[in-house]
């Protein structure tokens, strides 16, 4: 949890937002990094489990502010 904090701090201070969505489920986790110009923010995103392998789709909103 320190990274993430350290590495978010790194990036605002650069004037680059970032954005980590911690996924989780039964069977794996996942971190998912998006990096965007200040004014833009991830506004929805969902997991959509394809076929029965444990692959995921992630559908993502990135909207600005």
């Amino acid at each position: 949890m320190n990274l993430r904090e350290q590495l978010i701090a790194i990036f605002i201070g650069k004037g680059i937002h970032c954005e980590i969505l911690d996924v989780k489920n039964d069977t794996s986790s996942q971190l998912l990094f998006f990096l965007s110009k200040g004014d833009y923010v991830v506004s929805y995103q969902k997991e959509t489990a394809v076929g029965s392998s444990g692959i995921s789709c992630f559908d993502v909103d990135i909207v600005k502010k």
